[in-house]
């Protein structure tokens, strides 16, 4: 399952938001680094937003 995937399955299912420690949760990603880079993309394609 990619991130992409998750996030919308995630809405879907009535979880719009979520946080990065729900990401860390989903053990995707070996590497911290890997997943703020699957993050930053998501962000730059317009998939997601930053709220914070």
């Amino acid at each position: 399952m990619t991130l992409q995937k998750w996030i919308k399955d995630r809405a879907i299912h009535g979880y719009p938001t979520f946080s990065i420690k729900d990401v860390r949760g989903t053990g995707m990603y070996s590497s911290e680094q890997i997943m703020k880079n699957e993050l930053n993309r998501l962000c730059s394609n317009k998939t997601i937003i930053t709220v914070r």
